[in-house]
């Protein structure tokens, strides 16, 4: 095997490693957090062990309302109209499935009954 063929090979090999390193840690741990949105503020969802639904749609919920808020506030900062539009609909429909979880975990809904 040539030479450059073998460094090839272990660039391939390393970049497999990493890959298999990063999902490692990218694993939550018990009482850990997951990230949803990225950038300068984060809006963080807690994992939770409990076996209640209703304290699973609870907490995303929190994460939903983070998500509204910060989708409304990125309207206010951009001049694209384009983009404004488009994270006031992001904002609507997430507010729609932050509405969904409320309406399950209070049984408002025939469905939930």
């Amino acid at each position: 095997m040539s030479q450059q063929r073998r460094q090839r090979g272990a660039g391939s090999e390393r970049r497999e490693a990493t890959a298999r390193t990063s999902k490692k840690a990218s694993r939550p741990e018990a009482n850990s957090y997951i990230c949803l949105l990225s950038h300068n503020r984060n809006a963080i969802v807690k994992t939770i062990a409990s076996k209640d639904p209703r304290a699973h749609t609870a907490n995303i919920r929190e994460g939903f309302q983070e998500m509204i808020q910060h989708l409304r506030e990125d309207v206010k900062k951009v001049d694209d109209p384009k983009a404004q539009a488009l994270f006031e609909t992001a904002a609507e429909v997430v507010s729609g499935l932050n509405t969904a979880f409320q309406h399950y975990e209070t049984k408002a809904e025939k469905a939930w009954q």
